[in-house]
C-alpha cells in the first residue's frame, strides 16, 4: 500500500520534509518514504491531498472502562467487558493507536488487550496496569471497588503486585497520594510509606515492569522518584526542589494530565463544586510543568480520560499543554507520540514515521505545528499496523 501526496514533518519522519511526498507500506510496517512526488500512481495508492501524515498517538494515562458510570459500576463484569471491547475502538477515531490502561475495573483491560491481540476486535496497542494497588487510606475514603483494592505493609504491597503480574499486568500502577476525583480524597496528603513504594517497584523489577504512581502530593511525588518509580501520574503539586530530584533522576518520566481538570458538569451544584477543586490544581500543575518544560525534562503525553469523553472528543490535552503550560506545539506533539513511545518502551518500533518502524499514522487537515488546533477534532484518517482503521 502507498500514501501519497503527503505532508511530512521533518521532527516526526528521519529529517524528511516535504508536502507532496509518499511512503510505502508492507507487513504493517513503513518500508520506504520519500520527499519526492509520486509519479505512477498504482491502484491501491491513497491521496492524501496534501494532508500532514503524523505517527499514532500515544495516551501513556487513560482508562478504558470510564464508560460514563463511574468507577462504582454496579452492572455485571461481563456487561463492562462487552462496553469496553467497544470503547477500544474509539481510541483508534481520534488517532490514538497505543494507550497505557492505568487501571481498571475487574481487570477488564487485561482481556480487552487479549481480544485486540487475537483481531477479535480493532482497537490499539495496549498496556495494562490491571487493579490499582492502594492502602486502606484509600478504602476508607471511597469504599471497596473493582477497580482498586487495599493491604497496608510492605509484603503485602509484594504479594499484591504478582498477584497483578500473574493475571497479566504489563506494569503496576499504585496510589501514593489521596484522590482529586473522589470528593472525600485528599490530594495533598500522601498515602503509602517508602517501603510501601519500594515493595511494589521490587515486585515489579522481579518480572521485568515497573510502577506508575499516581501522585498529587509533593511528599509522595518526592518519594516515588527515590524508591524507582518510573512514571510519576499527574504530579501536580510538584515543588521546584523535587522537580530538580526528578531531573536528576535516570529512568524516571512524569506524566502530567492537565485534560483530567476539564470540567465538562452542567448541573451548577455539581459544576461549581469541581470547578473549585480542579481549576486551583490545574494552575498550579501548569506552573510546574511550564518550569519543567522549559528545563528540558522528559514530558509523557496522558489524559486520565476515556474515549468517550469530552477530553477526547476536543482534544483538550493538546489544548491545554498549549494554552496552561505554554508548550510549543511541535513539543506537545513530540510528547504525544516520539517520547511516549520511548517512555513505553517502544524506542525504535513505534512514534516517528522511519522505515522499519510500525506503520501506526494519522493524518489530519492541516499543519498542527503552526495550528495546533487541527488536533481538536478527530482526524481524516488513522492507519494501525498499515490497515487503514478510521476514516472521516
Amino acid at each position: 500500500m502507498i500514501l501519497y501526496n503527503v505532508r511530512l514533518l521533518p521532527e516526526l519522519s528521519n529529517e524528511i520534509a516535504t508536502h507532496e511526498g509518499y511512503l510505502e507500506i508492507q507487513d504493517g510496517k513503513i518500508k520506504n518514504i520519500s520527499p519526492r512526488k509520486l509519479k505512477q500512481i498504482p491502484a491501491n495508492a491513497f491521496d492524501c491531498h496534501g494532508m500532514t501524515l503524523l505517527p499514532g498517538f500515544f495516551d501513556l494515562h487513560t482508562h478504558l472502562d470510564l464508560l460514563g458510570v463511574g468507577n462504582d459500576y454496579k452492572g455485571e463484569s461481563l456487561e463492562l467487558l462487552v462496553e469496553s471491547a467497544k470503547q477500544a475502538e474509539h481510541y483508534l477515531e481520534h488517532g490514538f493507536t497505543t494507550v497505557r490502561i492505568c487501571g481498571s475495573n475487574y481487570r477488564i483491560s487485561q482481556y480487552v488487550k487479549e481480544m485486540v491481540e487475537q483481531n477479535i476486535i480493532t482497537g490499539p496497542t495496549i498496556l495494562s496496569a490491571g487493579n490499582i494497588l492502594g492502602t486502606s487510606t484509600k478504602e476508607k475514603n471511597s469504599g471497596i471497588s473493582s477497580l482498586d483494592y487495599f493491604q497496608d505493609g510492605p509484603w503485602a504491597f509484594i504479594k499484591a503486585a504478582r498477584k497483578e503480574f500473574a493475571y497479566g499486568a504489563d506494569f503496576i500502577k499504585i496510589y501514593a497520594s489521596g484522590s482529586a476525583f473522589n470528593p472525600t480524597g485528599v490530594p495533598l496528603n500522601p498515602i503509602m510509606t517508602e517501603e510501601e513504594i519500594s515493595a511494589a517497584v521490587r515486585a515489579a523489577i522481579e518480572s521485568n515492569s515497573y510502577v506508575a504512581a499516581h501522585a498529587h502530593a509533593d511528599q509522595a511525588i518526592r518519594s516515588c522518584i527515590k524508591c524507582g518509580v518510573k512514571t510519576i501520574e499527574h504530579g501536580t503539586y510538584m515543588s521546584e526542589s523535587t522537580l530538580d530530584l526528578l531531573m536528576q533522576t535516570k529512568n524516571c518520566y512524569w506524566v502530567p494530565t492537565l485534560s483530567a481538570m476539564f470540567v465538562s458538569q452542567t448541573d451548577p451544584k455539581e459544576r461549581r463544586f469541581w470547578l473549585d477543586r480542579l481549576i486551583p490544581m490545574l494552575k498550579q500543575t501548569s506552573s510546574i510543568l511550564n518550569q519543567a518544560y522549559q528545563a528540558g525534562e522528559t514530558i509523557g503525553f496522558g489524559t486520565d480520560s476515556a474515549p468517550n469523553s469530552k477530553q477526547y472528543e476536543n482534544g483538550i490535552e493538546f489544548q491545554y499543554r498549549q494554552k496552561y503550560a505554554k508548550m510549543k506545539n511541535i513539543d506537545i506533539l513530540l510528547q504525544a507520540t516520539k517520547i511516549s513511545a520511548a517512555i513505553a518502551g517502544f524506542a525504535g518500533k513505534k512514534g516517528e514515521i522511519k522505515s522499519s518502524y510500525d506503520a501506526d499514522l494519522v493524518l489530519v487537515n492541516g499543519n498542527p505545528t503552526e495550528d495546533l488546533s487541527v488536533l481538536y477534532q478527530r482526524p481524516n484518517a488513522v492507519w494501525k499496523s498499515g490497515k487503514l482503521v478510521f476514516k472521516n
